[in-house]
């Protein structure tokens, strides 16, 4: 099995149940309705000339307007880049998931990997050592992820 397929199995349908139109570039685009709030995952490639804090300034205001977003009913999403981890190494230390606060679509967490060398890096939303958002519910099932990247 491919990591698309492994990501499929792992987040679909549970937590997220609705399959939606995949916007702005990304492979696969999942959400979750919870209270009036929206919890979303996308999973795209990374390419070596790729901005990535720009996809990500993009992608927020795609998530935006594709939900009709606003500051009672946000959006709080996740991002799988996957891709070479020459590609990649050196751009994590641009990317920053969002701090908490009044924010209608807040990044809240992003995960680098490499299936290939078995590399990852994971970036997430906290205040100190307290960690945010739904990704924290979801970080059993990054690890289960991980650990098949490792056993493959």
């Amino acid at each position: 099995m491919n990591i698309i397929e492994e990501i499929e199995q792992l987040f679909y349908p549970k937590p997220y149940p609705n399959i939606e139109e995949n916007i702005a570039g990304v492979i696969l685009h999942y959400s979750r309705a919870v209270s009036g709030s929206r919890y979303v995952l996308l999973v795209s490639t990374v390419e070596a000339n790729t901005d990535l804090k720009l996809v990500l300034s993009k992608r927020k205001k795609k998530l935006k307007k594709y939900y009709k977003a606003n500051i009672l009913m946000g959006i709080g999403f996740i991002e799988i880049f996957i891709g070479d981890y020459k590609k990649w190494k050196d751009k994590t230390n641009d990317i920053k998931a969002d701090l908490h606060g009044l924010r209608t679509v807040i990044l809240q967490g992003v995960l680098f990997i490499d299936p290939k060398e078995k590399k990852y890096e994971l970036l997430q939303s906290n205040w100190g050592p307290i960690k945010f958002g739904n990704f924290q519910g979801q970080i059993d099932k990054v690890n289960k992820l991980l650990e098949i990247i490792e056993a493959q």
